[in-house]
């Protein structure tokens, strides 16, 4: 079975974008009706307060909600990231050749050494790995290593 990743990307991204609109529009009106009831000197809003208390009901509603979806996008997002391979990577890196590998075996134990180098020179790419040992050294433990300063 191949999975759609361009939907699940779209599902995720709505997911995200309608959360944090729902999170925007909870928080407002939360804020603006406690604002309304504690910040009434006058008692000017009395008359309107269960009208001010359904406001704060649905601006709870709306943030629940608004966490609920964006949390679900981002586990969806985890969920499909660590499960589900995306087609375009796997077609654009093929994997190292036997010469790279070869190169990455043969430097991997000098890239802290103060005397590594690694790079290449002229048409033909020689190599110059090591100041001492310009083609690598051979041997698993090199006796002229000296961590970088």
């Amino acid at each position: 079975m191949r999975i759609n990743t361009k939907r699940i990307e779209y599902f995720t991204m709505s997911c995200g974008i309608g959360g944090l609109i729902g999170i925007a529009i909870g928080t407002t009106a939360i804020t603006s009706s406690v604002v309304a009831l504690k910040g009434n000197p006058f008692n000017v809003i009395q008359t309107h307060e269960p009208l001010i208390r359904k406001v704060t009901r649905f601006g709870l509603i709306s943030l629940g909600s608004g966490l609920f979806a964006f949390g679900l996008g981002v586990a969806v997002a985890k969920y499909a990231g660590e499960n589900f391979p995306d087609p375009e990577l796997e077609s654009s890196f093929k994997g190292f050749s036997k010469e790279e590998t070869q190169y990455l075996d043969l430097t991997s134990k000098c890239y802290d050494c103060k005397y590594f180098h690694g790079h290449c020179y002229g048409d033909e790419d020689i190599d110059l790995i090591c100041a001492i040992h310009p083609a690598g050294v051979e041997e698993s433990i090199c006796q002229d290593w000296e961590p970088k300063a």
